[in-house]
C-alpha cells in the first residue's frame, strides 16, 4: 500500500475495512507490500470490519474475539522485537448507529480486565464520537469514562471534517506513545500516525527461489536460449519483443 511505503509504517491498523469472511484474507494480503502481513477480523454482514497490517518480523497473536453488540474490535498482542515484551492492541470501530450508553457500558465492562493486567495497552480506533474542541455530549461522557478507566485520549486533531471521533488510547503510566501526528487524509478520515515506544522491529524477510549454478547444465541452457521464439522468430514490434522477453527468460 502507498501509506505503508511512503511513511515507512512498521504496522498500520485500519477499520471499515470491508473486507467479507469469504474473500477477505486473499484482498487483504494481496494489499500488503513486500515483507508484510496482515490480520483482519470481517463484520458478518457487509461493511465495518477492522484489520492489522504489519512486518512480517513483528510477532502478532491473536487473542480471544471480543463478542459484545456496540462495537468490531481486533484483539492483539504484539511484540515488535523478539527481546521486547509484547503489549496489547485493541483496534476498534463503533457504527455510529449503535446506542451510545450501551456501548459506553460494554466498553468498559470489556476494557477493565485488559487494564488490570501487567501488559502495556494501546486501544486505537473509530468511535465515532466526537471528542474534540466542543465535544457533543456523548464525546463529554465518553471522555469522563476513559479518565475513570485511567486512560488518556492522545489525538488532538480534528480526523474526519471539523471532528475527533479516531482516538488514541493509552495509559500516561505506560509510557507507550512517544510522539502521535494527525497526517494525510486517507478515505474520509485523516490517517493518525503514532510514534510508539518499543524496540525497533527487524527489516521484513522475503523468500527467494534460485536455481544453484553449479546444477546447471551450461551446454542445455544455452540450446534452450538458441530456440526461443525471441531468437528465432524475433517480432517486429517492441510489445511483442518484451512480451518473448517475458515469456521466454524473465
Amino acid at each position: 500500500m502507498e501509506h505503508i511505503d511512503s511513511l515507512r509504517l512498521d504496522m498500520l491498523a485500519i477499520t471499515e475495512s470491508w473486507l467479507t469472511a469469504g474473500t477477505g484474507d486473499a484482498v487483504i494480503r494481496a494489499a500488503c507490500p513486500p515483507g508484510y502481513t496482515a490480520m483482519h477480523r470481517p463484520r458478518p454482514s457487509t461493511g465495518g470490519g477492522v484489520a492489522f497490517i504489519f512486518k512480517n518480523t513483528i510477532d502478532v497473536q491473536r487473542l480471544d474475539d471480543i463478542v459484545n453488540d456496540t462495537f468490531e474490535s481486533l484483539n492483539l498482542l504484539v511484540a515488535t522485537h523478539r527481546t521486547s515484551q509484547p503489549f496489547q492492541l485493541l483496534i476498534v470501530y463503533r457504527p455510529p448507529s449503535t446506542p451510545v450508553q450501551h456501548f459506553m457500558s460494554e466498553f468498559s465492562s470489556i476494557v477493565e480486565p485488559i487494564l488490570a493486567s501487567a501488559r502495556r495497552v494501546l486501544i486505537i480506533g473509530d468511535f465515532n464520537l466526537h471528542v474534540g474542541v466542543n465535544p457533543d455530549g456523548p464525546g463529554r461522557k465518553f471522555l469522563d469514562l476513559i479518565e475513570s478507566l485511567g486512560l488518556v485520549q492522545l489525538v488532538h486533531a480534528p480526523t474526519r471534517k471539523a471532528r475527533l471521533i479516531d482516538l488514541v488510547l493509552a495509559r500516561a503510566s505506560d509510557r507507550l506513545v512517544d510522539d502521535l501526528v494527525v497526517s494525510q487524509r486517507l478515505s474520509d478520515h485523516n490517517a493518525i500516525q503514532c510514534l510508539l515506544n518499543v524496540s525497533r522491529p527487524q527489516r521484513p524477510f522475503t523468500t527467494v527461489s534460485f536455481r544453484p549454478y553449479s546444477r546447471i547444465d551450461i551446454e542445455q541452457f544455452a540450446a534452450d536460449l538458441s530456440s526461443l521464439p525471441l531468437i528465432q522468430q524475433p517480432a517486429d514490434d517492441l510489445d511483442d519483443l518484451v512480451r518473448q522477453y517475458d515469456e521466454g527468460i524473465a
